[in-house]
């Protein structure tokens, strides 16, 4: 059947079962402020111009299946009663669900939104089974009482001050972007991608984590899920916080000076705002438009991540995630430092220097205790300096060759209690006295670092 024109239903009383099969609205359908009170079926329906269900009510069972809206679809303030089920309908224009109850259980099963689907301000009593493949899926301030399960295929999932009051499971089949504000987890919930990325180890389809800001992160549980563009900043509970995957991380970009591990987002947007122009461009994110952090902020963020791993007992995050966090507490001292300096504040000038001092000579000489070449870099360093230091003043009488000096510093450096039989001139023994002070520091340094690394 077809219904050629404008079809008005509105207010209408539709009593036992509205069962349409095979029809097709040419014109707009006005379904506004109606009721049904038997079943509501549509199946193999098309509208080709909008249809509006804004504030109707639907009392019993609510199928919609293989149902094409071709126009503008209006669900606002609807309200259905009992079990409702969306199969394999599709929207071409804009889905509007604001302030839809939905008080019994309900079912999205291959629904496909060719533009937005706006589900915000909606309330779901019952278990809600969601699949939705959208650009744009908007569950800002709607209500979930019991657990949901959530799966989408690609574009952009937002939750803003979203209530999950019993969690929900939120699965992706495609790098869909995510994005948690305020959002409330009643109880343990996860994202995480769909079951064939992760068999298939496809990690471009995995879900992007974007911003968690102002949401309690206690009970989630990110499952191959990227994080290398997510802002934490804001959030609470980050040590909460469960990730079992370590490929989810960023990296810090490749470069000579810099050292390759794990690094947040939120720190690469830090450094992308600070330094030379090519500074900028190598630690900037492709593609990336968010607010830089500051300094503190991502330390905490670090900290807190660290916590995490602690308390799981992955030791080489912990260390990925220290060195991280005392990478941002030097540079937030160094602009500490620089503002003191402007304020001319001179007795805080030389505390932060004197803190300042000591943490870069450790990130310098150790790596903060995590890199072994730099300790035994640096102590090679030394005895190479020694050496030709001794050569130079610390050996009475005739010359010494610089082999034999090496041997000496060497020596010195690894006989920790037992003095040298070898005479020396004052100024050698003040050399040796330096040798015999650094040397243990930092082989000390790199059994730490040695440790870290090897620790499970």
């Amino acid at each position: 059947m077809v219904f050629e024109g404008p079809a008005s239903f509105e207010g209408s009383t539709f009593t036992g079962g509205f069962d349409s099969t095979d029809l097709v609205f040419n014109g707009p359908a006005d379904f506004t402020s109606a009721t049904f009170t038997g079943r509501f079926t549509l199946d193999n329906v098309v509208f080709t111009g909008p249809a509006l269900f804004a504030h109707a009510t639907f009392e019993h069972r609510s199928t919609i299946r293989n149902t094409v809206f071709r126009a503008e679809a209006t669900f606002r303030d609807a309200s259905f009663a009992r079990y409702t089920r969306f199969v394999e309908a599709e929207f071409e224009d804009e889905a509007w669900f604001q302030q839809v109850g939905f008080h019994g259980d309900v079912l999205f099963d291959g629904v496909t939104f060719r533009s937005q689907a706006r589900l915000t301000r909606a309330l779901f009593e019952g278990a809600a089974s969601l699949t939705l493949d959208a650009p744009l899926t908007d569950f800002s301030l709607s209500t979930f009482r019991r657990r949901a399960r959530i799966e989408v295929a690609d574009g952009t999932l937002k939750c803003d001050r979203t209530v999950f009051e019993s969690g929900v499971r939120l699965t992706s089949s495609g790098p869909a972007e995510i994005v948690l504000h305020d959002v409330h987890f009643g109880a343990p919930s996860a994202i995480a991608a769909a079951p064939a990325t992760i068999t298939e180890y496809r990690l471009a389809d995995r879900p992007r984590l974007l911003s968690v800001l102002g949401t309690d992160l206690t009970g989630l549980t990110l499952s191959s899920v990227d994080l290398s563009r997510c802002s934490f900043g804001g959030a609470h509970n980050l040590h909460q916080l469960a990730i079992e995957d370590w490929n989810s991380w960023g990296h810090t970009p490749r470069g000579l000076w810099v050292t390759r591990r794990i690094a947040l987002a939120d720190e690469r947007r830090f450094r992308a705002r600070t330094g030379s122009a090519r500074r900028r461009r190598r630690w900037a994110i492709p593609g990336d438009d968010q607010d830089a952090a500051v300094s503190g902020n991502i330390q905490g963020d670090y900290h807190a991540l660290r916590r995490m791993h602690e308390e799981a007992k992955d030791e080489p995050a912990v260390t990925e995630f220290y060195y991280g966090e005392m990478e941002m507490r030097r540079i937030g001292l160094w602009q500490e430092l620089r503002v003191r300096l402007r304020e001319r504040w001179w007795r805080g000038v030389t505390a932060t220097l004197g803190e300042w001092l000591l943490v870069s000579l450790y990130w310098l000489l150790s790596g903060y205790g995590v890199r072994v070449w730099r300790a035994l870099t640096a102590l090679a360093v030394v005895i190479v300096t020694t050496s030709a230091a001794l050569v130079q003043w610390g050996f009475p009488g005739a010359p010494v060759a610089y082999g034999d000096a090496v041997r000496f510093s060497v020596r010195a450096a690894t006989s920790l209690l037992r003095g040298t039989d070898v005479p020396l001139t004052p100024a050698g023994e003040w050399i040796e006295l330096v040798l015999r002070l650094l040397a243990p520091l930092l082989l000390a340094l790199a059994l730490l670092a040695v440790r870290s690394r090897v620790r499970r």
